[in-house]
Order: C-alpha cells, then structure tokens, then sequence
C-alpha cells in the first residue's frame, strides 16, 4: 500500500500489484478493497492529476468504485484543494448522459451529489436526459444545482412538478415534492399541498428536513473515525449473532423429510 504522501512512483507499483492480483482473482472486487484500505495515501499524495485520471479511469472498468472516486475527490479538495475541477467537469458532460440512457440513477446520484459539493458548472444539455426520469433523489439534487446556479441553461421542471400534491406525496416522488418546495429551490414556491396534507403538515410545521447535501465527507480524519466506528458496530453485530443463532447442520438434516419439487430449471 502506498504511503501518504508519496510519489507517483509508488502508486504505479500500487496499480500494478493491484491489476495483478486482479486478473488472477477476477471472481473478487480486488481493485475495490484495495482502494478503500489506501483512502489516507490518495488525499495526502504528492500529486493528484495523475491520480485522478486513474482513478476516472477505474471507475470506469468497475462501477463499483462510484462512490469511492466521490469521497476520495471530495476529501482530496478539501485536504488538498488541488482537484482538476475542469476535467472533472468534462468527465461529468460525458458520463451524465450515458447513464441517463441507461438508467443508472445510483451512479447519477452520486455524481450530482460530486458536482454539488465540488461546486462544478455543468450545463443544462447534460442535465435534460434527467428529467425524464421518475427518480426523486435526482430530481431534487437537480432543484439544487440550479438554485445554486452550477448549471448553464434552462432546465424544465415540469414532469417532476407534477408530484406537488397530496398524491405526489404518497408517490415515489414524495422526498423531491416534500424538500424542494420546503427548501425553496423549487421553481414552483407554494406549500399549500404541503400544509393541507394531515401528515406532512406536522413535518412542515415542525421544519423537519431529509436531506443535507453539505454534510459527510468533511476531512480524512473524520471520514476514517466514523469508517472505523461503522466496523466495530458491525463486528459487535456479527459477534452477537454467531453466539446467538448458532446450530448443527445435522440438525437440519434431521428434519428434511421433504421433496423438492422438479420445476425444469
């Protein structure tokens, strides 16, 4: 693994190793365990463009690797302040399209989710595929991006709008119809529907919010505590259940006095 703070030299190595062990393991996400367990080099390296190429890159191979590319860049700029924010802009151009057409919402998520924090232009041609999607998430982080003016052009809310009203709320568009008009990012200000409904008034009344997009990813340090403090609660988890739910597989065997019906699969 390379060391914080080191040179190019040393991640070629890290890369190779990693390819290695990659194509005599092609059954396991290597390349995702590898990265993950090398966050604190990548923010405090050296050099980051060629670093972000290649991470680019290997998120293209494996999309699997989204949501790491985004809190690594995300970290790196704030540690580092050195991302290419240029490239990543033309990167975004060329991949939010694409996905549109394919339908990858949890990829487009996290890259508006990038471009929100980095605060990346983008213009709006790249933005309309995503209105034809029924994806609120999208939708909202959408509404953002253009109340905080990063994306060049007009963008039309209008199938999305169709979810400001009691039965929107109890839709899968219920969160963009909820936040982006409480928030007031939404192109469309009354909460009329909102304050009529009898349950999401009492939300409304007491301002309750869903959604942050400035929090998480903060710093390395913060970022690795909170890793480290997510596995222990895991291993305890893990721990408990082994020594609670514990049995012979004899036992089973014991009880199977059923057939299996033949379905011709």
């Amino acid at each position: 693994m390379p060391r914080s703070g080191s040179d190019d030299g040393e991640f070629q190595h890290f890369f190779y190793r990693v390819g290695q062990v990659c194509k005599a393991h092609p059954d396991l996400n290597v390349e995702k365990y590898a990265f993950q367990n090398a966050r604190m080099a990548f923010v405090r390296a050296n050099s980051w463009n060629r670093l972000q190429s290649h991470l680019i890159a290997a998120y293209r191979r494996n999309s699997s690797l989204i949501a790491f590319l985004v809190e690594i860049t995300i970290l790196r700029q704030t540690d580092r302040g050195d991302v290419n924010i240029p490239r990543l802009a033309e990167f975004l151009g060329h991949r939010i399209p694409v996905l549109a057409q394919e339908n990858r919402s949890g990829e487009i998520i996290w890259l508006l989710f990038l471009a929100l924090r980095l605060e990346i232009p983008l213009s709006a041609q790249w933005v309309v595929p995503l209105t034809e999607m029924d994806n609120s998430l999208i939708a909202l982080l959408v509404a953002v991006c253009v109340h905080r003016q990063l994306i060049d052009g007009t963008v039309d809310f209008t199938r999305w709008n169709r979810a400001l009203s009691g039965d929107g709320l109890r839709s899968g568009m219920w969160l963009f119809a909820y936040e982006s008009v409480g928030l007031g990012i939404n192109p469309a200000p009354s909460t009329a529907f909102i304050e009529q409904d009898p349950y999401f008034s009492h939300l409304h009344a007491r301002r309750v919010r869903f959604f942050s997009i400035d929090n998480g990813f903060t710093s390395i340090g913060d970022t690795l505590r909170s890793l480290r403090g997510d596995n222990t609660r895991l291993r305890r988890v893990r721990d408990d259940f082994i020594d609670d739910f514990s049995f012979e597989l004899d036992e089973l065997d014991d009880d199977a006095d059923f057939e299996v019906e033949d379905t011709g699969y």
